[in-house]
C-alpha cells in the first residue's frame, strides 16, 4: 500500500506552509504520492487538467508546441525546468481546466498529486485557503509567462535571422 501524504510532506513547500494546519489537514485526503521515471511525461498539453502537482523531488521540463506559420511543422520548446519545491498543473485550477504546456521528468520524480476537483471544491469552501492557492499560482503564472515569452522571442529571432540568410 501507498504511503499517505502527512503534513510534515506538504510543509516542505511554502504554499502549504502559509496554510493553517487545519487546512492543511482538509488538503491530506486529496493528496496522494506519484512517482515518474526519467523521460516519463505526466501533463499533457491540451488534455484536461485533472491533477495539480507539487515537485517534491527531480527535475521536469515544461514543453509547449510551436508552429511558425499555417503550413510550417509544430515542433516542441522547452520553455522551462522545475525543480523540487515548484508546481505545475496551476491549469487545474483555472477555467477552461485544460493544460497548457507538458511536463516531462527529467530524471525520477516524486509529486504530491492533488486531485483537481476536490481542490477547487476546497478552494472555493475555504477562503485563507483558496486565497493562499491563487496567490502562488498567480506568481507562478506570472514567472512562467514572462519565461515562456522570453523563450519565444529567442526562438524566432534564430529563426527570423535565419530567414534573411
Amino acid at each position: 500500500m501507498a504511503q499517505a501524504v502527512t503534513t510534515r510532506d506538504l510543509e516542505q513547500f511554502p504554499l502549504f506552509r502559509a496554510l493553517t494546519p487545519q487546512e492543511q489537514a482538509k488538503l491530506l485526503p486529496i493528496c496522494r504520492w506519484d512517482e515518474f521515471q526519467a523521460e516519463q511525461t505526466f501533463l499533457v498539453e491540451g488534455e484536461s487538467a485533472d491533477t495539480f502537482y507539487a515537485l517534491y523531488s527531480g527535475r521536469v521540463a515544461v514543453e509547449m508546441k510551436v508552429q511558425f506559420g499555417a503550413q510550417a511543422i509544430s515542433r516542441t520548446a522547452t520553455t522551462q525546468i522545475l525543480e523540487s519545491g515548484q508546481y505545475c498543473g496551476w491549469s487545474s485550477l483555472v477555467p477552461p481546466y485544460i493544460y497548457t504546456s507538458s511536463c516531462i521528468a527529467i530524471g525520477p520524480t516524486r509529486t504530491i498529486s492533488v486531485d483537481a476537483k476536490e481542490l477547487r471544491e476546497l478552494v472555493a469552501a475555504e477562503t485563507h485557503l483558496g486565497y493562499e492557492f491563487m496567490k502562488t499560482i498567480a506568481r507562478s503564472i506570472s514567472a512562467r509567462m514572462l519565461r515562456t515569452r522570453n523563450t519565444l522571442i529567442n526562438i524566432l529571432s534564430v529563426l527570423s535571422h535565419d530567414l534573411k540568410a
